[in-house]
């Protein structure tokens, strides 16, 4: 498996130092992610026996809000951000790596607020419902989250996404249990208070990282910028990216809103375990996304493909077990989060399938934003958005938190399939269909 630019590839010796390193990223990713899933579950555990399944769904309801504001208030800069730095750092273009990064810090912020005003407004209104679910610290978690993910997504196209996983994935978790630990927990307001100010540190560390991996001659060199063509490609990987989250997050919302902490937590639970089964897949799609986008526009669409069929096998590969483990034995592990987190037993089934399709089919979605395919991949994910709205809806109102992971198994095994199979129509050439 081979994700280098080609300049690297001019000599043999080079191309063999290079794949060394991207080698070692692969196993730096793979460390960063096993320890984070460990810190991850202990912290899911540690909220869930804290504080029942009412409370621990309406923490994640909280925390699902924090991470819609994360997703839409760079308004599409995330990805947009990794594949457009990924590309200017290959091709030495300083005036336009700088522009890029301004845009995506004044973007980011002006959309931050927007959403910060919309959840005042949202309290103002409807104080009744809203004050249960926003409460005013929540501008400290949605703020933290937010520019911590845009660092993320900035450090992968720095090729540094080793380092942007590691922060929220496995540091997080762990500041907050520290904070649980330390000082109690009775509540899920004093929870997200402990989630966004763990948030901080982390997010100096992220920017001075950011600072430490941009090009030096950046600095030295003035902006450059293509206003229209980065606006067009990231309000389109917006729709795309927003989705995706929509997607994982719609059951917990709707059982929220309409009152159903107890079903939300157990929902929660289910996903959190289910997500195991796509744990290799986030360990790739960091490292391969920039990778893709290099090769694509160097024109090397047979390596592309023969390299994205590996990385399919390796995704499946490392999800297989754990879907048979969640389907042959659910009470089991779900008893870790408390007993009555054991009705979970068919959600984690439902939803272990579909994100064993979604392992299966690789970061798909992801290589459409990378091979210039966003307007194409946003469409699709606007349209697999609303049937899972729908369908959670309805089947959640018939058949409570059983339903809605229904409608999610349904959109993820669809999605993932309609996105593979664009992304490869794009790499591989009509004549051989």
């Amino acid at each position: 498996m081979t994700f280098l630019p080609s300049a690297w590839l001019e000599t043999a010796d080079a191309g063999a130092a290079s794949r060394r390193k991207l080698s070692g990223r692969i196993l730096r990713v793979l460390f960063v992610r096993s320890a984070g899933v460990a810190a991850l579950f202990a912290l899911e555990i540690v909220l869930a026996r804290s504080l029942g399944a009412a409370d621990y769904g309406a923490f994640n309801v909280a925390l699902a809000i924090a991470t819609l504001a994360a997703r839409l208030a760079p308004m599409g800069w995330l990805n947009a951000s990794t594949r457009l730095l990924s590309a200017y750092t290959n091709a030495q273009q300083f005036g336009l790596i700088k522009g890029v990064l301004l845009q995506a810090y004044a973007t980011t912020i002006a959309g931050l607020a927007v959403f910060l005003g919309a959840l005042g407004f949202a309290r103002f209104m409807w104080p009744g419902i809203a004050g249960n679910i926003v409460p005013a610290y929540m501008a400290l978690l949605a703020t933290a989250v937010t520019l911590l993910e845009l660092h993320r997504y900035l450090l992968r196209g720095f090729h540094a996404g080793d380092l942007g996983e590691a922060l929220p994935a496995l540091m997080l978790p762990v500041g907050v249990i520290g904070l649980v630990l330390a000082l109690g927990l009775h509540d899920p307001g004093r929870a997200v208070v402990y989630y966004g100010a763990s948030c901080v540190p982390l997010l100096a560390i992220s920017a001075v990282a950011v600072a430490n991996f941009t090009p030096p001659a950046t600095w030295k060199t003035a902006a450059e910028w293509r206003v229209g063509e980065w606006a067009f490609a990231a309000a389109a990987m917006l729709v795309g990216s927003l989705s995706d989250e929509l997607v994982s997050r719609t059951a917990v919302l709707i059982l929220g809103f309409t009152g159903d902490n107890h079903g939300a937590g157990l929902y929660q639970a289910a996903s959190r375990l289910a997500l195991m089964n796509v744990f290799m897949l986030r360990i790739i799609t960091p490292v391969a996304a920039p990778w893709i986008s290099v090769m694509f526009n160097d024109g090397r669409l047979e390596e592309l493909r023969t390299s994205y069929l590996r990385l399919c096998l390796l995704s499946l590969a490392g999800a297989l077990p754990l879907a048979v483990a969640f389907w042959a034995a659910p009470s089991l592990v779900l008893g870790w989060f408390g007993n009555e987190f054991i009705g979970a037993a068919a959600i984690l089934r439902l939803l272990g399938l579909g994100y064993l399709i979604s392992a299966a089919a690789g970061p798909c979605a992801t290589a459409l934003m990378m091979v210039d395919k966003e307007r194409t991949y946003s469409k699709l994910a606007l349209g697999f958005v609303a049937f899972n709205f729908v369908a959670t809806f309805i089947l959640s109102a018939l058949y409570g938190a059983d339903g809605a992971a229904v409608a999610t198994a349904a959109t993820l095994i669809a999605a993932n399939i309609t996105y593979f199979m664009c992304f490869w129509r794009t790499i591989k050439p009509l004549s051989t269909w």
